[in-house]
């Protein structure tokens, strides 16, 4: 196969670099002279007339597209690599069949003691090998490190003709920041072959999108192969190569991702010590900035290929490192929920923040105990403190007043039920039921619990509507996708933004109680304070059952105040048996992702508003009630139009009160 110094390794060397490069205009373009195909059929396994020599046309792979963050740093590209193969064509014209196989074998098992355990090769594939491609490389390493590559090269040059250091181009992986189950990983797209040439033979195996970005993108990042003419002496000597056509690389993907922001984001969540996820939104564009799930996993370990053993291990991990919990995880969100509620209060007409109700330590709904997060009667308060403070009691009597159908409409309109549009697979519509069943379901509605379910993305994504005050932002992960060479085409997507069919004074009204979570004394998230950025935010916890065992969650939601607006969502899984709540584990995540925004903003695809926003809305204090201790409330049944029969009412309170699921949910906030 001859030296290392080859046309066609100064080939793979060109094409592999032009892959490398950043997308800019202006680079891309191939210097190799092409020489046009004598015959327009495209055989690729032909011989010439003359006996002596052996023409042959193969497919080079086309270098994988890039793919990057917002700011064109690499967060998947390709690298040129070596791996030792054997020229079967100058071994079977010296020796006899059986021979040649030996002889392969015994330039193998040098090589072998000389790098360490080589992958399998059997004699049953050398035979074949020998019978249908005499003239095509037979592969007998993986892909070697530097150290190896020098090794093998003097090897090689020691077995001169018989062996050789061929020069491929791999993937590669940015190998921190947490982005796998963003940019997903490759795999080889058909095992080493030894049978008769195929009508496309290819100079090595190509790879192929197998999870994220990778996968959903493949016909962008492909590219189109090339064409080597290579000619052939009987003795297996290379006597001649022309490059026919070039391979035309993949298109550049640009995410909208800043990859310093999801490695923070990645580092919050891997210091929390438990499973979770972290969404950061643009909020006027829907830029999905960080988009973080831990645990996670290292792409390149799928590069060339894993092994089952790995693969099994990583697919059979308790703590699930290939689930992308940020889009794909379906969670009861909790008191999240609540500004939700209180939006299709207000938009309804069926809720006024002149309302109030009190906050009891419990409510007797349908003869079940229903619970708030205190032990003690809060006393008599509006919408704005009732969202600050995360009372349950004070939304299930606001719901009996609002209804399910309200509820549930406004949720679409937020993005809850729906699937986000992005290239990825497994993105979870969460769920939304088509009504409350009954009082209690509309309770466990109100508060977040029960049926409906939702992704820390939707819950990131429904922010921007209270950020943007007028319309939600549909998320968005592609920014660009870039055509390779000079005069390459650049295709960017626009945001998707859609009226939440309101008027600004009620996305007010909720913004005043997000607000005060996070400002106000009695706050539920003060945790999540920053300085420079005005805080909007929503503590929630939530039971949820995760392989038959029942866990706590914890989140943190909401957005920033100034322009430009970040919305965001913390997610964390309680570990088994442990009590977590929003504003103790999820806010301070955080607090600290924007405290290193804002003083550290150099290093971040993001502009620090020079002035923080001039905001003291005026929130009224809860009244003493007549409330004197804790008795449990029983609400009338005419206050839901889906109220359970008078006999069935009069069966459940007969029943004594159930210290199951609600009386342990509902003890944090």
């Amino acid at each position: 196969m001859g030296s290392a110094k080859t046309p066609i390794m100064r080939f793979a060397f060109l094409v592999a670099t032009v892959s490398l490069l950043s997308p800019k205009p202006g680079v891309g373009n191939d210097t190799v002279s092409e020489v046009p195909l004598s015959n327009s059929s495209e055989t690729y396994s032909s011989l010439e007339s003359r006996e002596d020599r052996f023409h042959f046309l193969r497919r080079i792979p086309a270098p994988r597209g890039l793919i990057t963050d917002r700011m064109g740093r690499t967060l998947a590209g390709n690298e040129i690599m070596t791996r030792v193969v054997i020229n079967p064509a100058s071994i079977a014209s010296t020796y006899s069949s059986r021979n040649a196989v030996d002889r392969i074998q015994s330039i193998r098992s040098e090589f072998e003691m000389l790098l360490g355990k080589l992958p399998a090769l059997s004699e049953e594939d050398i035979q074949k090998h020998l019978q249908h491609r005499p003239f095509h490389p037979l592969v007998v390493t993986g892909l070697l490190n530097l150290e190896q590559e020098f090794a093998a090269q003097c090897l090689a040059d020691y077995h001169r003709g018989d062996a050789s250091i061929q020069p491929v181009y791999t993937r590669t992986y940015r190998d921190e920041g947490g982005v796998a189950h963003l940019v997903g990983f490759v795999g080889a797209k058909f095992p080493q072959q030894h049978g008769p040439l195929a009508d496309q033979e290819l100079l090595w195996v190509p790879v192929e999108g197998r999870q994220g970005i990778e996968l959903e993108m493949e016909d962008e990042l492909r590219g189109e192969p090339g064409l080597m003419s290579i000619v052939y002496s009987s003795e297996g000597e290379v006597l001649s190569e022309q490059l026919v056509r070039s391979p035309r690389p993949g298109k550049t993907i640009v995410l909208t991702i800043d990859r310093d922001l999801q490695n923070e984001a990645s580092k919050l969540l891997e210091d929390s010590g438990r499973s979770g996820a972290l969404v950061l939104l643009d909020s006027a564009s829907g830029d999905m900035l960080a988009s973080a799930s831990y645990p996670d996993f290292d792409s390149s370990t799928f590069v060339p290929s894993i092994d089952e053993a790995s693969f099994a291990q990583l697919v059979d991990d308790p703590d699930a490192p290939l689930f992308n919990r940020a889009v794909s995880g379906s969670y009861p969100p909790g008191s999240t929920y609540k500004p939700v509620v209180a939006l299709a209060g207000l938009s309804s007409g069926k809720l006024s923040t002149l309302n109030r109700f009190d906050s009891p330590p419990a409510m007797d709904i349908d003869g079940l105990e229903f619970k708030n997060w205190n032990d003690e009667h809060e006393g008599r308060f509006g919408l704005q403190y009732a969202l600050l403070r995360s009372s349950n009691t004070w939304f299930y009597q606001a719901s009996f007043n609002i209804g399910d159908r309200a509820i549930l409409s406004t949720s679409k309109r937020l993005g809850f039920g729906w699937r986000p549009a992005l290239p990825l697979s497994g993105i979870s519509p969460g769920n939304l039921p088509d009504k409350a069943p009954s009082r209690r379901g509309l309770a466990n509605l109100s508060i977040g619990q029960g049926e409906v379910l939702a992704s820390p993305l939707q819950l990131a994504s429904a922010m921007t509507a209270f950020a943007n005050e007028d319309a939600v932002v549909r998320p968005r992960l592609i920014l660009q996708t870039q055509d390779a060479g000079e005069q390459g085409s650049v295709y960017a997507t626009s945001p998707v933004r859609q009226s939440i069919g309101t008027l600004k004074r009620n996305v007010e009204a909720v913004r005043e109680g997000m607000w005060g979570v996070v400002h106000h004394p009695s706050g539920t998230g003060k945790s999540a304070y920053n300085r420079d950025l005005t805080v909007f935010g929503k503590t929630g916890t939530a039971q949820w059952t995760s392989k038959g065992h029942e866990k706590r969650l914890a989140w943190f939601t909401g957005f920033t105040g100034e322009n430009p607006s970040l919305s965001f969502c913390v997610l964390i899984e309680g570990r088994q048996g442990e009590s977590v709540s929003g504003g103790r584990v999820a806010a301070p995540l955080v607090g600290k992702l924007l405290s290193e925004l804002t003083s550290g903003s150099e290093n971040f695809a993001y502009l620090v508003p020079t002035e923080k926003l001039a905001y003291h809305p005026s929130i009224n204090s809860p009244t003493h009630s007549s409330f004197g201790g804790y008795t449990a409330m029983r609400p009338s049944s005419s206050a839901f139009q889906r109220s359970t029969s008078s006999d069935a009412q009069r069966g459940a309170a007969d029943r004594k009160p159930r210290k199951g699921i609600f009386s342990a949910l509902f003890g944090r906030r």
